[in-house]
C-alpha cells in the first residue's frame, strides 16, 4: 500500500571511531528521525504546537533481559538526540520507543512488530544493533505522529496507558424512502420503503475553542449492522467532543445532526423519544418506524 517514496526519513547506525579508554563500555545516542505523510487519512497528523520533553525506550540484550530509559530530548544541529547511555560490548535490541510533550501526552511512537502502521518503517522496532568495545555509537529510530484513537494501528493496548480510556458507543440507522426512483444514482445496492441507513460519523475533539478532527467512522462495509465509534477520554482533564452524523441521501452525504458532549457521556440512548436504553443510538430518517426510536429526524428534502 505505501512505497518508500512516501517515506521523509533517513535511519542509519553511525560509528564514532574514537577510543575510549576507561571502560570497554560503549556511549550509545537515538536520533529521533520524525516521519510524516501529507494524507491525513493514511496516518495520524502531527500537533506542531506539541513541545517535544522527553523520551521512553526499552532495550533488550542478549539474555533476554529488557531495560526501561528515560533521557531528556537534545535539539543539536537540527537533530534531536537522546542523552547517552553506556552498554557493555554485545548484540542489542531497541523494543520500544515512545516521545512524550511537557504535558505527559504521547506525540510520537514507534509501531510495535505486527502493528498496520509497522511495515512503513524502514528500520522498524526490534532493530538489531551491536556495540563494540571503545566505539561511541549513535542509532537513529523512526518516529511516527501519535493519535490516541489510532492506538490499534502503533499495536499498543490501553493497559499500558492508565490516564486514558477509550470509550465506545454504537450507533444504527433507518431511511424512509418516500420514492425509489430517488435512490436510483446513490450507494445503495437494495432500494426498499425502510432500509438500513448508510451514514458516516466524524469525531471531533475541541481545543483552545476549536474543532480537531480526530477519526471518521462509516458504515458502508458493515450496512445493516450496529457501528461502533470510539474516542479518547482523558481522566485527568474535561474534554469537549462534537460528533456529527452525515447520511447518504438523494442529495448526496448529508449532514443530519450534531452530538456535543464532554469526555464519556455520549449522545443518550435514554431519550423522552425512546425510554429504553439499549446501549445503541438509534436514528431514523422520515415516518416509517413503528416502534420508537432515539432520534426521530424529518424526512428527506433536498
Amino acid at each position: 500500500m505505501f512505497t518508500a517514496m512516501a517515506f521523509m526519513f533517513v535511519a542509519c547506525e553511525k560509528d564514532n571511531q574514537e577510543v575510549k579508554t576507561d571502560s570497554q563500555q560503549t556511549t550509545v545516542e537515538f536520533k529521533i528521525d520524525q516521519t510524516n505523510f501529507d494524507t491525513k487519512n493514511t496516518v495520524p497528523m502531527c500537533d506542531e504546537d506539541a513541545i517535544w520533553s522527553h523520551v521512553v525506550f526499552t532495550i533488550e540484550d542478549g539474555d533476554g533481559n529488557v531495560t526501561s530509559y528515560t533521557s531528556t530530548i537534545n535539539y543539536i544541529g537540527d537533530e534531536f538526540l537522546t542523552q547517552v547511555i553506556k552498554l557493555d560490548p554485545g548484540t542489542y535490541w531497541l523494543t520500544s520507543f515512545l516521545v512524550y510533550d511537557t504535558d505527559g501526552n504521547i506525540i510520537r511512537a514507534a509501531p510495535m512488530p505486527g502493528s498496520m502502521y509497522y511495515d512503513l518503517m524502514m528500520y522498524q522496532l526490534n532493530l538489531e544493533f551491536t556495540v563494540e568495545a571503545f566505539y561511541k555509537k549513535q542509532i537513529a529510530i523512526d518516529v511516527l505522529c501519535y493519535e490516541d484513537l489510532e492506538y490499534d494501528n502503533f499495536g499498543f493496548t490501553w493497559f499500558e496507558f492508565n490516564d486514558v480510556r477509550i470509550e465506545r458507543q454504537c450507533f444504527f440507522g433507518d431511511v424512509c424512502v418516500q420514492n425509489f426512483d430517488d435512490f436510483i444514482d446513490t450507494p445503495y445496492d437494495v432500494i426498499q420503503f425502510d432500509m438500513p441507513a448508510l451514514f458516516q460519523i466524524e469525531v471531533y475533539k475541541m481545543v483552545d475553542g476549536l474543532p480537531v478532527w480526530l477519526k471518521t467512522f462509516d458504515n458502508y462495509d458493515i450496512v445493516g449492522d450496529c457501528m461502533e465509534v470510539y474516542w479518547p477520554n482523558r481522566l485527568a482533564e474535561v474534554e469537549d467532543f462534537h460528533f456529527v452524523l452525515s447520511v447518504e441521501l438523494p442529495g448526496g452525504l448529508t449532514p443530519v445532526h450534531t452530538w456535543m458532549f464532554q469526555d464519556d457521556n455520549c449522545p443518550e440512548t435514554n431519550v423522552p423519544q425512546n425510554p429504553v436504553d439499549d446501549g445503541v443510538v438509534e436514528f431514523v430518517i422520515g415516518e416509517c418506524n413503528l416502534t420508537p426510536t432515539d432520534y426521530p429526524f424529518p424526512p428527506y428534502q433536498w
